[in-house]
């Protein structure tokens, strides 16, 4: 079935939270997101068949990136009207876990999202961590210096270590804690972007 009614060009996130599957609906083409006549991203569960009940809406973004089922809760991360994460209060009531800096050196629009060391992570440039109740820098998959326009795109624990994927050079990098990366290098010869890494 259709997930919800609205002006969306599609679905974005999956996620099985509390034993039911989610889906967020988004708009991603960046050459219209802003100037379409299009609606804020919205978050339903499948109720089986073709039906799905709207959760509501988290912000006013169009784009969401990314969701989390962490420490009992729903999270969903995007913008960019609200460069943010969202979290939901109930059924359909959702609030804002954190608004980052659209600016400087630790800007984030939330793009990539995942659970580790019982931390909640979400990334784009920069990586942040979250313990439950606070929110803290983690730092960058790669160097501004010589990636001005770094994005990190996903996250993935492989080996017992949290690692990135990142455009625009398709590298990896892997998180060795605080706020120190590690690069494990460039994925093929031509690749720009890792938008999955599993």
């Amino acid at each position: 079935g259709r997930v919800g009614n609205g002006r969306t060009t599609g679905v974005g996130p999956l996620i099985v939270h509390d034993g039911h599957m989610y889906a967020v609906t988004w708009t991603y083409d960046w050459t219209r997101v802003q100037s379409g006549r299009y609606d804020a991203g919205r978050v339903y569960r499948y109720l089986g068949g073709t039906e799905w009940q709207d959760c509501g809406r988290p912000s006013d973004n169009r784009t969401l990136n990314c969701a989390a089922s962490y420490k009992g809760k729903l999270y969903v991360g995007g913008g960019p009207n609200t460069w943010g994460v969202f979290v939901q209060e109930s059924e359909n009531q959702w609030k804002a876990s954190k608004i980052f800096s659209r600016h400087g050196p630790q800007r984030c629009f939330p793009h990539a999202m995942s659970r580790y060391n019982g931390k909640l992570f979400t990334a784009y440039p920069c990586v942040y961590s979250f313990d439950g109740e606070q929110w803290t820098y983690a730092g960058l998959p790669g160097p501004l210096e010589t990636m001005p326009s770094l994005q990190t795109h996903s996250l993935a624990v492989y080996e017992g270590k949290l690692c990135a994927g990142t455009w625009p050079m398709a590298k990896v990098s892997r998180y060795l804690g605080g706020e120190e990366w590690q690069e494990l290098g460039r994925v093929g010869e031509d690749g720009t972007e890792v938008n999955s890494l599993v």
